[in-house]
């Protein structure tokens, strides 16, 4: 005689449900970060639709400033930071173009999977 999947009876446990608790943080927690750039965002298409009605629009974009503004620095940084290394290397095409071919075929494989 075959045996049931699972258990009828008492030996079944009710599963709590999950609290939404974490859910309604994590959702409320993006809606305050994420708010000013969509707010932001809403402007500068309004304006951009202002302009095309005939009517100039000046907007500005406290927040989407300062993320442009860091990310030049750290592009930057990185910059300086990397340049040197580059510069400083003898560039060999005997050496270069084998090793960029490997790095492709590597990237493509990985791509594959």
């Amino acid at each position: 005689m075959r045996k049931l999947a699972f258990q009828v009876g008492e030996d079944i446990q009710e599963e709590r449900p999950r609290s939404k608790v974490p859910l309604i943080f994590m959702g409320f927690f993006l809606f305050m970060g994420l708010g000013p750039l969509a707010l932001e965002g809403a402007s500068l298409c309004l304006s951009n639709w202002k302009e095309y009605m005939g009517i100039r629009a000046e907007v500005k974009t406290p927040v989407l400033d300062n993320i442009q503004d860091s990310v030049e620095d750290a592009r930057e940084i990185f910059w300086n930071e990397i340049t040197p290394y580059f510069r400083s290397l003898p560039w060999d095409p005997k050496m270069v173009l084998p090793a960029a071919s490997l790095v492709m075929v590597g990237a493509m494989l990985l791509l594959r999977r």
